[in-house]
């Protein structure tokens, strides 16, 4: 979660994370981290399994170059 004093609504980054303005209505925010809350999980285990193959992919590329 990111606290931004250039914000005005609640927002939900690719990677998962919220972006949350500094003055934001405590109901508001509670609704949209409920509603988002999926959403969220759902990239960070993407970016997580991003991560994997990347690291496959060095470490093949590693071998066969070396």
């Amino acid at each position: 979660m990111i606290l931004n004093s250039d914000r005005y609504a609640p927002s939900l980054h690719e990677l998962g994370h919220f972006n949350i303005p500094s003055l934001c209505d405590p109901a508001n925010l509670q609704w949209f981290i409920l509603t988002k809350a999926q959403q969220a999980r759902d990239n960070m285990k993407r970016k997580e399994e991003l991560k994997v193959i990347e690291n496959e992919l060095i470490q093949a590329s590693t071998k066969k170059f070396s």
